[in-house]
């Protein structure tokens, strides 16, 4: 029964995650708060799940996703998603 818990929640995590990215690479100005209300969450919980999922701090991620030519950020998600 646990099992099938995770098989469910694991997709709705990984859209998110999607998400909140997609967010982040098209507006460079977006705030923190915009982005985990966008995705129905509070800013604290939000930096958590983003840095629990990716590895990386989303103030990291934004120094990175706003300063990488396209195909390297495009390369570098395939990279950690595998």
């Amino acid at each position: 029964m646990k099992g099938r818990f995770l098989m469910k929640e694991l997709p709705m995590r990984f859209v998110r995650i999607l998400h909140a990215v997609d967010l982040i690479e098209r507006n460079k100005h977006i705030t923190l708060s915009e982005i985990a209300e966008e995705l129905g969450m509070d800013k604290r919980y939000f930096t958590r799940f983003f840095k629990k999922n990716m590895g990386i701090s989303t103030g990291e991620f934004k120094r990175v996703a706003q300063t990488l030519p396209e195909q390297e950020r495009a390369a570098r998600m395939l990279a950690q998603a595998e």
